[in-house]
């Protein structure tokens, strides 16, 4: 648990610098604007630069720890495919969909609050050429990187110190936590925090049961494929 930690802070450090760098490129907003720091976090530049530094610092940091303390991320951390996976993948993928869709909009319409997404960022009218490389780093780099991550170092370290259900547990609120929205309100917070944490959980569930990642990122693949393209035909 120790990587986990240490990890976590080489990744959130690595991408903070990255977007400070990016900052410095495309210009410091001026201060007095009220909508300064929105407005730089959407500037693409900056955005695709934190979040591929991100993506990449995750999927160094858990290879690093495989081939420094372990025996590698194939046998520590189950990155491992079989032509199977597609099918499961695609399963749990399409179930998580269709139960998270149906528990948001009933708790949603119970709390009179909007249902809401963190897919705001992605704009192919404003982002012009920018669009692709964000597009390749939702359906592509997320991931891999989250799946080695979460599903493979989180999951793995917590379920040597602890069952596997607590570390199921674990692996989904982390995941989720990472995904918290700051400009939301509370109420829509916990909306979108609990349909990531469905999501999480079946692809945590099933690499509990079939021991390795390649249905995890290919279910994970498939729901950010989906979500991306139901906005890019809006």
């Amino acid at each position: 648990m120790g990587d986990v930690l240490l990890g976590a802070l080489v990744v959130l450090g690595a991408a903070t610098l990255a977007g400070f760098i990016s900052v410095l490129l495309v210009g410091i907003p001026d201060p007095s604007d009220p909508n300064a720091a929105n407005d730089l976090l959407s500037e693409p530049a900056v955005l695709v630069t934190s979040v591929l530094t991100q993506q990449v610092a995750m999927i160094g940091w858990v290879l690093w720890v495989g081939a420094r303390k372990g025996n590698g991320v194939i046998r520590d951390f189950g990155l491992r495919f079989r032509w199977v996976d597609i099918a499961i993948g695609l399963g749990a993928a399409i179930s998580a969909l269709v139960v998270g869709n149906v528990v948001i909009t009933f708790l949603s319409n119970l709390a009179n609050t909007d249902a809401v997404d963190n897919t705001g960022f992605i704009d192919a009218s404003d982002q012009g050429l920018w669009i692709i490389p964000i597009v390749l780093m939702v359906v592509v780099g997320a991931p891999l990187s989250e799946e080695l991550f979460f599903r493979g170092l989180v999951f793995r370290a917590a379920e040597r110190r602890w069952s596997t259900g607590v570390s199921i547990a674990l692996t989904t609120v982390a995941f989720s936590l990472v995904h918290v929205s700051t400009d939301v309100s509370a109420a829509e917070n916990l909306l979108l925090l609990l349909g990531i944490a469905i999501y999480g959980f079946a692809l945590t569930a099933v690499v509990a049961q079939f021991r390795r990642l390649g249905p995890a990122i290919i279910g994970h693949m498939a729901i950010n494929g989906l979500v991306v393209t139901a906005l890019l035909a809006t």
